[in-house]
């Protein structure tokens, strides 16, 4: 299975990473970013992302969707914005 990754950020600092089971970081994309890479099945995986903004406002999205498309993995759509400085984080845990 493969997923699909687009992050955006906005007068911010975004960094999200696609870690495995074994807590190996198997892609890192960086602000404004597109990736992709292959989920082996039966396995755990997570998102894991750090924004940051020393402005007064900053917004940040994460999309993904996995090929085929798989009921257990609906589309991830997160987004947020910031209206001061910020440092912050968030996960979101999946399987294949």
């Amino acid at each position: 299975m493969e997923i699909k990754i687009e992050t955006t950020s906005k007068d911010g600092s975004l960094t999200l990473y696609v870690i495995n089971s074994d807590e190996r970081k198997i892609l890192t994309l960086i602000d404004n970013d597109k990736g992709s890479c292959t989920l082996a099945p039966g396995f755990t995986y997570r998102f894991e992302w750090h924004v940051w903004s020393q402005y007064n406002k900053a917004a940040y999205s994460i999309k993904a969707e996995v090929n085929p498309q798989n009921a257990n993995f609906p589309p991830f759509n997160w987004s947020k914005t910031y209206p001061n400085p910020h440092q912050d984080v968030g996960s979101f845990p999946f399987s294949s």
